[in-house]
């Protein structure tokens, strides 16, 4: 069985750029058509999404970091400190990047 610390790099890896790209095609979204027909989901997914990852990426540093005997508290607060950092720079991105291609 593989161990929980090697299993969770991948997941929280995984976990925070999946919620920085919901976060970035949240903000790139261009066309009216796209925005009408996804905008119940978006709405619904992208803060869903957000809990769900942070609440998974939570719970994995909590069991890893008592799995190598450090303070859990601490750990997850530098994890969810990362992820809002990759959330907010994803969202800028997005923006940045509809600016410069919307006509």
């Amino acid at each position: 069985m593989a161990r929980l610390t090697t299993l969770s790099y991948g997941g929280t890896a995984a976990i925070v750029t999946g919620m920085g790209l919901v976060v970035a095609f949240d903000a790139g979204t261009t066309s009216k058509a796209t925005l009408i027909s996804s905008l119940l989901v978006v709405a619904i997914l992208v803060p869903v999404v957000l809990a769900w990852g942070m609440a998974l990426l939570c719970a994995l540093t909590y069991f890893v970091a008592r799995a190598r005997g450090v303070a859990p508290g601490l750990e997850v607060l530098k994890h969810l400190a990362v992820a809002i950092v990759v959330i907010l720079v994803s969202r800028g991105i997005g923006a940045w990047i509809l600016a410069r291609v919307s006509p």
